[in-house]
């Protein structure tokens, strides 16, 4: 049985909404926080890679698509079953991809930091990052390099070498962040951060122990450099006019739209996404068999996860019966004890013992409830009906006090 609940995926990425990602990629955190409040979007978690930027939501309040333009919106159950797919590897760019386990803990970690996830957002990802774990652990889809950074310093070292080379890495962003922790498993000689923004630049360069420059000194850093890395979100050529200036050289521009001009490949070597593509296109064929058996995995997990959602809604509701209950004896005993006279100690007996009798009538029904809920196919229209009553009751009794 299929349950509705609020739960949302919104996409942005490289796969299913490419033009989108392009102009939404620039864009930092609070950018993204605001418009789940401004969407009023109270439990959220943002989620930024290189490749995709996605918001996963929980909420009773209609998602205003006209604030979240160009994205993919997922409603409950494909949105905790994208969740799982994204945490497994299987919608990144290269499949099985090791980081996105971090980058989907991370940002878990900020949405409870910032208090912006509540449990059955933490209970989704919790079982997502398990998921994962278990997808990796049950199947070889994680095998060798599978981030692209990996891959193509591989190829780099393969035909060039890059111990003890002058490494350029143009960018600061997220995956100019992978290359420079990537290199350091190649012994490199100096490595250079540049970037537009020079504080950014020294920022990165700082945690590796790198150098940092300008981008406006890119042509005096190039002829100093023997691979140059393009990583950057900028839409045009960054790199281009250099004649041989580029001989003798390595370049690789992971960078989409491309950051290099492809008329340097007549003078030195040119590692282009195009090309990486390809291989990554070949190692999905060959782990066809992995992600259908990860496949299989999550198909079962989203089953769990159904069931669990169920019995948390069905909490909640039980929790509005004695909230009910508890508001109707408050109320009782107020007035019970303007008219009669008790000291303290007989208020808190009186007090525990309509407690206890509350506890005594409801918990034969709530169990009835319960069970009745969970064995009968209209479950969602049953569980609102009642959520309805009970909110109605505590209106009237919000009325009366």
């Amino acid at each position: 049985m299929i349950i509705m609940i609020p739960i949302y995926a919104i996409t942005w990425n490289f796969r299913d909404t490419p033009e989108g990602f392009d102009k939404i990629v620039n864009n930092d955190y609070n950018y993204f926080e605001s418009l789940c409040k401004k969407s009023s979007i109270d439990e959220f978690v943002i989620l930024i890679t290189c490749n995709r930027v996605e918001i996963y939501a929980y909420t009773r309040n209609e998602i205003n698509k006209d604030l979240f333009k160009d994205s993919l919106i997922y409603n409950y159950p494909e949105s905790t079953m994208h969740l799982l797919r994204v945490a497994s590897g299987l919608e990144s760019m290269s499949i099985g991809e090791n980081d996105i386990m971090r980058q989907v803990k991370e940002a878990y970690e900020l949405s409870i930091k910032r208090k912006t996830s509540g449990k059955i957002l933490s209970y989704i990802f919790k079982k997502a990052l398990n998921v994962g774990k278990g997808v990796r652990t049950q199947t070889s889809i994680s095998r060798g390099k599978t981030s692209i950074p990996a891959i193509s310093l591989d190829i780099c070292d393969n035909e060039y070498g890059i111990n003890n080379k002058s490494i350029l890495i143009i960018g600061n962003g997220k995956m100019a962040t992978d290359f420079s922790r990537y290199l350091k498993e190649y012994r490199p000689g100096n490595v250079t951060i540049a970037g537009r923004s020079i504080d950014h630049a020294r920022n990165l360069a700082v945690l590796y122990g790198y150098s940092y420059d300008s981008i406006k000194n890119l042509n005096n850093l190039i002829k100093n450099s023997d691979i140059i890395i393009a990583a950057t979100s900028a839409g045009n050529y960054i790199v281009k006019d250099l004649g041989d200036l580029a001989r003798n050289k390595y370049f690789i521009d992971i960078s989409k739209p491309e950051n290099i001009d492809p008329e340097i490949s007549k003078y030195a070597r040119l590692l282009s996404i195009n090309e990486i593509g390809k291989i990554l296109k070949r190692n999905e064929d060959e782990k066809k068999g992995e992600v259908e058996i990860a496949e299989v995995i999550i198909n079962q997990e989203q089953k769990t996860i159904d069931e669990k959602l169920k019995e948390m809604m069905l909490d909640d509701v039980i929790a509005m019966f004695y909230k009910f209950a508890n508001n109707v004896k408050k109320d009782e005993l107020e007035e019970l004890f303007l008219i009669q006279d008790f000291n303290d100690e007989q208020k808190k007996d009186i007090d525990a013992m309509t407690s206890s009798l509350i506890n005594k009538i409801l918990a034969p029904y709530t169990n009835s409830v319960k069970q009745f809920i969970k064995e009968n196919k209209n479950f969602d229209y049953i569980l609102n009906e009642y959520k309805k009553m009970l909110e109605q009751f505590m209106e009237n009794i919000v009325k009366k006090l």
